[in-house]
């Protein structure tokens, strides 16, 4: 269910206005949506490419009205509601956060990182399962790739489960 006004509801999706949920509804699919976006480099790319993309998501940055903390299940529920019922997004690409399980951090995930990749591990399966894509992005190194959870979902990197596939790329290769 969705609510709009100035004061927060328990439903599935809340708009302070009207006017930004409607620009929801009127999208009907997009082709591309950015999550953990950062500075959402890959939904400027994708919009010269001439594609449709959503805003993208973030605790960083303000889309659609609020600051999506995706470490909290009430975000989470909010955004794969937002992504099943009205984006239907093509391609998700998760820019996971690698704080805490990258080689210049301490490598050791706490609840935050925990729930944030349960649900990369959750969208990436709801895509495939609707016959979308997703990709996701982590450093060479991150645990993220070594967690059991995820082993468990799309296989080690030397032997991925199909149909998933790692690809590895240098974040200098274009310097």
């Amino acid at each position: 269910s969705v609510a709009i006004g100035q004061t927060a509801h328990a439903h599935k999706a809340w708009f302070i206005t009207g006017p930004v949920f409607q620009k929801w509804l009127s999208l009907s699919q997009v082709d591309f949506a950015e999550i953990y976006r950062g500075y959402g480099e890959a939904t400027i790319r994708v919009r010269e490419a001439g594609c449709t993309a959503a805003e993208g998501f973030d605790n960083q940055f303000i889309t659609y009205e609020r600051c999506w903390h995706l470490e909290r299940p009430e975000d989470q529920a909010d955004l794969a509601w937002l992504l099943t019922w009205c984006l239907k997004p093509k391609v998700i690409h998760l820019g996971t956060s690698c704080t805490k399980m990258s080689v210049l951090g301490p490598r050791q995930a706490d609840k935050a990182t925990h729930m944030q990749n349960l649900f990369t591990v959750a969208v990436c399966q709801h895509q495939r399962a609707t016959g979308r894509y997703a990709s996701v992005e982590n450093p060479g190194g991150s645990l993220l790739f070594k967690w059991d959870r995820w082993v468990e979902a799309f296989g080690p990197e030397e032997r991925p489960r199909l149909p998933w596939k790692y690809y590895s790329s240098d974040g200098c290769q274009l310097g």
